[in-house]
């Protein structure tokens, strides 16, 4: 035992603390942390081990762990934090070194990110403000001292805010996209930098940077230099994808591992060509309407073209969808035509499932080909084509066909309707439903005259050949097309075909096509073929539930019956009322009401007429609806009164019109005769000093059978 050992040796080997050797010098070159010399740090050292000596022996057994507090960042308290650990430890110049440097970097990368967030607000300033290009090209140039991700973070939403501030920029700001393509050019790494010329090319195809660069003179953005920068941007393109000489472009924009080596060398080609072919084509077709020349912007639309036909069928589909719509910006005709045959071939070399992307577009910008032979051609190759589809596919194809119909030339479009016609017979009897009636739809499309009749027939025979539950639907649509036929007796006959096809129906499936077929009965050609017309409509009406039939009355009347003159008009409004006087008297209430408006206008003796029918057919309701009914009647009768000096026409026209509104007084209830009688006076007054000796006698005559106390109330109404 070593007897010059420290006494409290023993003590401190079962505590746990060795006792520390002797301070010795430090060598010749050894690293001191620069907040605090080692030797000064000790003292310390050892009262920190005293006071957890002491801790430990009188801190009470069980006692909760006292909750620490928060860690400080190590952002500005860095120093600090080092200095305090120096005081304890002995820390190497590496350690401290090394702490210096994350805590610098905690900063630098704080004070980035708040840079980065700001230039990202200021990209978005309030709705509407007129916002420059200095503006958005100081953010650019701000940007330029943040790291790439961040940098990128911030030049990535310069493209759509600048879209947005278009219509209300005072000065160019393609020259935004301009510095854009240079910045895109930096350090960047090459997922960055394609994914910045990305954003970029989505700018040109926007339609609001499409249509200022087409308006000639447009001083936001600029042509001339639109074209360089396009330029510009298809070099930099070409030399990304160079750069990646054959490598995985989508391993370098997601930074995947490279692919397994056991994968097969032809599917790692078959996919980087894939890759690259995508790269290249969508930026590009984006921006191909900015090529000035129309050769050169052809040539270019061949090539990328061609780029698509060695990818595999997925991928060539996708692109073919995309590269379609850009053939509208192709100049002249010649070059549209020609490009359309190449998407033809493109279109009948992929597998009949993937055709449906290409083929919906190729119906949809087809009419870009605007003489009517090169359209016509064009269609039926298409429809060739897909004529090799599955029958399930089929129908889908002729129904697109048939839904763009109204927008290739007029003169094309009865061949091409003939041609969808024709090829109904080999889509399956279950799927052509869906072609009848997007086709039915399109029969007033074509030119006006004998071919639009024809078409309409040949739709026609089409339903009637269709199973019983889908004929109404297509009908329905079909008849929405009568309107548009010759103005002739041609509408009277296929109206009334169309009531005798309803007729064929059951009554669950007439109400449909009846509601259609009722906006037909006022477009004929005469008024006495309108009548005729309505008179088939409430005959085939009478078989309907009583439902039905009062919507369908209630539409009646809202139709207008204002135009025609008083004695069509008395016609037609008392045949309708015949039908209303048949309906359930729950289904009257809501109907009389509507008579009313329209007799209240129409000329002596059919007031009277329509105004005692009216009447009889309240007094036949129930107690409970009466009153009601007859306070509408009442008010329309007093409307007539009111406006009797008013009528216009030869003054003898107003007698037999007060006449007309004496004689309804007199089957009216005994409240509403002297309400009536009293605004029937008060309007007399207003007749021509001729007239008002006669109409004073009339309405004496009338007042004068009243009962006594009904003529106090007349009275008393004339004095209030």
């Amino acid at each position: 035992m070593n007897v010059n050992a420290p006494a409290n040796a023993g003590l401190a080997s079962h505590s746990g603390i060795l006792p520390r050797p002797a301070p010795a010098s430090a060598p010749e070159g050894a690293a001191v942390p620069p907040s605090q010399p080692i030797e000064s740090s000790r003292p310390d050292a050892e009262r920190l081990r005293e006071s957890m000596t002491d801790s430990r022996n009188l801190k009470p057994r069980g006692e909760a762990e006292p909750k620490l507090a928060p860690k400080p960042g190590l952002g500005s308290a860095q120093p600090a934090v080092i200095h305090n650990i120096s005081r304890f430890f002995a820390l190497g110049s590496k350690e401290t070194s090394k702490l210096q440097a994350q805590g610098v970097h905690l900063r630098e990368n704080s004070r980035n990110r708040a840079l980065a967030d700001k230039l990202a607000a200021a990209l978005k300033p309030k709705p509407f403000d007129a916002v420059g290009n200095r503006h958005f090209i100081d953010v650019i140039h701000k940007a330029e001292a943040l790291p790439a991700a961040l940098r990128y973070s911030v030049l990535a939403l310069i493209p759509a805010e600048l879209c947005k501030h278009l219509n209300y920029a005072g000065d160019n700001m393609g020259a935004v996209l301009q510095e854009l393509l240079t910045a895109s050019a930096s350090d960047f790494k090459v997922k960055y930098r394609y994914f910045l010329m990305d954003k970029i090319s989505r700018a040109f195809g926007n339609p609001l940077f499409q249509k200022h660069f087409s308006t000639a003179g447009s001083q936001v953005i600029d042509q001339l230099q639109m074209e360089r920068t396009f330029r510009n941007f298809t070099g930099r393109l070409q030399e990304l994808i160079i750069q990646q000489n054959g490598r995985s472009l989508a391993q370098a924009l997601t930074q995947k591992p490279a692919c397994p080596t056991s994968q097969s060398t032809d599917i790692d080609a078959q996919t980087i060509c894939d890759e690259t072919t995508a790269c290249t084509v969508t930026p590009l077709v984006r921006g191909l309407y900015m090529v000035h020349d129309h050769e050169a912007r052809s040539d270019l639309w061949m090539l990328l073209e061609n780029r698509t036909v060695s990818t595999s069928p997925d991928v060539r589909k996708s692109l073919l969808t995309k590269l379609i719509p850009a053939i509208g910006c192709l100049q002249p005709e010649t070059n549209r035509v020609m490009a359309f045959q190449k998407v033809l071939e493109a279109i009948s070399a992929l597998p009949s499932h993937l055709q449906s992307g290409p083929v919906e577009a190729t119906a949809a910008y087809l009419h870009r080909i605007t003489d009517p032979q090169d359209n016509a051609s064009l269609f039926n190759r298409l429809v060739d084509i897909t004529d090799a589809a599955p029958a399930e596919h089929r129908a889908f194809f002729l129904a697109t066909y048939a839904n763009t119909l109204a927008t290739h030339p007029l003169d094309a479009r009865t061949t091409l309707f003939a041609k969808i016609l024709e090829d109904i017979v080999h889509v399956p009897v279950d799927h052509q439903a869906q072609v009848v009636e997007v086709l039915a739809l399109g029969v007033g499309a074509l030119p006006q005259g004998i071919e639009r009749t024809q078409a309409y027939d040949a739709v026609l025979a089409a339903i009637k050949q269709l199973p019983k539950v889908e004929q109404a639907r297509a009908a329905l649509l079909l008849f929405t097309t009568i309107d548009t036929l010759p103005l002739d007796n041609t509408r009277h006959v296929k109206f009334v075909a169309a009531i005798d096809f309803v007729k064929s129906h059951p009554v669950e499936q007439r109400y449909p096509m009846l509601d259609q077929l009722q906006e037909s009965i006022w477009c004929q050609a005469t008024y006495e073929t309108e009548l005729h017309c309505l008179e088939e409509f409430l005959t085939v009406l009478q078989s309907q539930p009583p439902e039905d039939r009062q919507r369908a009355l209630s539409v009646l009347y809202d139709t207008g019956f204002d135009i025609y003159d008083d004695s069509t008009r008395f016609a037609m409004l008392r045949t309708v009322f015949r039908e209303v006087a048949k309906l359930p008297q729950a289904e009257q209430g809501d109907l009389i009401p509507c008579a009313a408006y329209h007799a209240r206008d129409i000329g002596a003796p059919y007031m009277a007429f329509l105004f005692n029918d009216l009447v009889q057919c309240a007094l036949a309701l129930p107690p409970e609806m009466r009153g009601h009914t007859f306070d509408t009647i009442g008010q329309h009768l007093r409307h007539s009164a009111a406006t009797l000096a008013d009528q216009g026409g030869p003054n003898d026209q107003l007698p037999p019109l007060l006449n007309a509104l004496l004689d309804t007084a007199d089957v009216l209830p005994e409240a509403m005769q002297v309400a009536l009688l009293a605004q029937i006076k008060e309007s007399a007054m207003d007749f021509p000093h001729g007239l008002q000796a006669d109409a004073a006698k009339a309405i004496s005559a009338k007042v004068n059978v009243l009962a006594p106390h009904l003529i106090q109330q007349l009275i008393d109404l004339r004095a209030a």
